[in-house]
């Protein structure tokens, strides 16, 4: 696993947008331009046989360069759309993130647990909880039990040889001092 943490900037994905949208209105007005082009020079090439030489190719390139010209207009326009609207969920996705956690920390810190708890970040492995208060161990489990469910006790998975792990085992998940990272 890498040691680098990605931060996206979301005001920033939103300025990178504007030059690309600039741009693919450039390749827009281009676009017209050869639009206007070959509308005005469709019927200026007469029909003798210079004229049914060199209008039918002219007219080509006119149309070649609408449609590329159209195709970078679409494929800018797609990006500049693509990392506006990214910049407004990675904005929106911050915010929502800062406003939970103050709610979660709030909430916490007016309740503090009063029994040791177990679990990942607990205070008795010498980690930091940073205002994260895990499951008392004597808390009572949110899954029912074979028997509560109304599973017969012949499809029960403890008879099949699943243990459940108890809940004085050790976490699995290392402490924040076991992860080397340092209380906050």
């Amino acid at each position: 696993m890498s040691d680098r943490d990605l931060y996206v900037e979301p005001s920033a994905l939103i300025r990178m947008s504007g030059p690309y949208q600039d741009t693919a209105d450039h390749f827009e007005s281009l676009r017209l331009r050869a639009e206007g082009l070959r509308l005005r020079y469709r019927e200026a090439w007469g029909n003798d046989d210079l004229g049914n030489q060199v209008g039918p190719q002219f007219m080509g390139m006119l149309e070649s360069i609408e449609g590329h010209a159209a195709s970078v207009h679409a494929d800018l326009s797609h990006h500049a759309k693509g990392l506006h609207v990214t910049g407004k969920l990675y904005a929106g996705a911050e915010n929502d993130a800062d406003r939970t956690a103050r709610s979660l920390n709030e909430a916490l810190m007016e309740e503090p647990a009063s029994e040791p708890v177990t679990g990942f970040l607990s205070t008795e492995s010498g980690g930091a909880t940073g205002g994260f208060a895990p499951t008392p161990a004597s808390a009572p489990s949110p899954f029912l039990s074979a028997a509560q469910d109304g599973i017969p006790a012949d499809q029960d998975s403890t008879s099949e040889g699943f243990t459940p792990t108890p809940a004085t085992a050790p976490s699995p998940f290392l402490s924040a001092a076991q992860d080397g990272m340092s209380p906050a």
